[in-house]
């Protein structure tokens, strides 16, 4: 007889301390890119969470079935409450954990192009759907400005470098040149009268090229500066921080929160704009 396969029951409670420790991960910048992709840190972390906190031992494998049936309930419901989000037709019922329908029309109008809806309705239970929302926006894939700052400072050094070899070969090309020219009864005393003044002139061209080597690793770092503040985004708390201050349901608080996220420019239009003009400006672009 074959071996029965055991299955790994996860409860309500252990959701809610997994999903509140990769909250704070995603915080710390440990989400990599990838629906279920986190740095080991992460993994060990969670796994040491849930033992502390409900003494339950666990495997990276049932972390990663777990995200992954987040995940697939993510891409199920998130473009239904997206497009539902201005007029309310779906809504996410929170009490319950599961979607509510106000516009039986809307509903088997998305149930037909999705049948895959059909069980969120009144079978399937997601009680922390607030944190599925938060960890699998596409908009928390770290690592572009990391990657911008090491590109950038491989360009200086790459700069520096090839700078320093100019010079130096320009400098053997102008002695060689010299010598070069110099009458062969008169090199003798030429080199004699000019040690001196080679050596401070090769002195002096290695100051040079160290000062272009300088000049040239301010103007990276500077503009490193430049790269960093630009590509800088705002964090999840702090877009929340914000919504929090104007009237929103919880669907459209998470819609607005998965825009912005992705939009940084959007987050700044926002704050930008005086408190009695948000609601409205949002609402506009809900209908977009």
């Amino acid at each position: 007889m074959g071996k029965e396969k055991r299955y790994f029951t996860w409860t309500t409670e252990m959701d809610k301390v997994l999903g509140a420790c990769l909250k704070e991960e995603l915080n710390k910048g440990n989400r990599l890119d990838g629906k279920c992709a986190w740095k080991p840190t992460s993994w060990t972390a969670a796994m040491n969470t849930l033992l502390r906190q409900l003494n339950v031992r666990i495997e990276k494998k049932h972390l990663t079935s777990r995200l992954k049936t987040w995940h697939k309930h993510y891409e199920i419901l998130h473009p239904l409450l997206v497009s539902c989000a201005f007029n309310s037709a779906i809504i996410w019922d929170h009490s319950n954990g599961r979607i509510k329908v106000n516009d039986e029309n809307v509903w088997n109008e998305q149930l037909e192009a999705n049948p895959k809806l059909a069980p969120y309705r009144k079978k399937i239970v997601i009680e922390n759907w607030d944190d599925i929302c938060i960890l699998f926006s596409k908009a928390f894939v770290t690592g572009q400005c990391g990657n911008l700052t090491r590109e950038t400072n491989k360009e200086k050094e790459l700069g520096s470098s090839k700078e320093e070899e100019s010079f130096g070969t320009n400098e053997r090309t102008v002695e060689k040149d010299d010598l070069g020219s110099t009458p062969l009864d008169g090199q003798k005393r030429w080199l004699n009268a000019s040690s001196s003044s080679g050596s401070q002139d090769s002195k002096r061209r290695l100051t040079t090229s160290q000062t272009m080597a300088d000049v040239l690793g301010r103007m990276a770092d500077s503009l490193n500066r430049f790269v960093m503040a630009k590509t800088k985004k705002a964090t999840t708390q702090e877009v929340l921080r914000e919504l929090q201050k104007v009237d929103l349901t919880r669907t459209q608080m998470l819609t607005v929160l998965d825009m912005m996220m992705h939009d940084q420019i959007l987050f700044d239009t926002f704050v930008g704009l005086p408190s009695d003009l948000r609601q409205p400006w949002i609402l506009m672009q809900l209908t977009k």
